[in-house]
């Protein structure tokens, strides 16, 4: 097949299982907005696929649907409620995930056990839908975790502290008195902190 890019428009619904896998030559594609499911293997074996835009409306990424391809950058938008770990299965050159759905979240933190399959680098987590993330989603073993500026909390205050010290604007945590409780709801942990102005 020699495919090298492809639109799906947002009429198409569903993009069946194994619609696209082993083109080898498709490069890019765009999912629009509209489009609710990538099915399963929709796109695996796809070696060269190297730019790949998900809609806004997409609310189910299948098993192994990006499977081996050449993905540098994924942006799981919020739409996702429906997503499989093995996704993004073998995509080797895989430096970054955003992540922008709170359901996507919690299945990394469910199952990701601290470690994730992918050989990324970065774990991005942003979003409009993404206020609040558990600690574990901030302590994924050999990556680096970034959070967006839509994360105004985060449950355990030791890893909060931290990131208000990396991004330097804690009254932005909507503290709204001198002291907070914090509640990990993964360990169970809950203290008082005092914050200074």
């Amino acid at each position: 097949n020699m495919l090298e890019s492809v639109v799906i428009p947002g009429n198409v619904k569903i993009i069946d299982f194994f619609a696209f896998a082993n083109c080898e030559m498709l490069n890019s594609v765009t999912i629009s907005d509209g489009v609710e499911v990538i099915g399963d293997y929709a796109f695996n074996w796809c070696f060269r696929l190297e730019q790949a835009y998900i809609g806004n409306q997409v609310t189910t990424i299948g098993q192994k649907a990006f499977e081996a391809c050449a993905l540098k950058n994924v942006v799981i938008p919020e739409s996702v409620t429906n997503f499989y770990m093995d996704s993004f299965d073998s995509c080797n050159v895989l430096e970054t995930v955003m992540v922008e759905s709170v359901e996507a979240i919690r299945l990394i933190v469910k199952e990701s056990k601290a470690e994730l399959p992918w050989g990324i680098e970065s774990l991005v987590l942003d979003g409009r839908a993404l206020q609040q993330v558990p600690c574990i989603a901030t302590d994924i073993s050999g990556i680096t975790t970034v959070l967006g500026d839509t994360i105004s909390y985060v449950y355990d205050s030791d890893v909060w502290e931290q990131a208000a010290q990396a991004h330097r604007y804690s009254e932005d945590y909507n503290m709204d008195s001198q002291f907070h409780w914090s509640y990990c709801l993964d360990c169970g942990k809950s203290s008082e902190k005092e914050y200074h102005s």
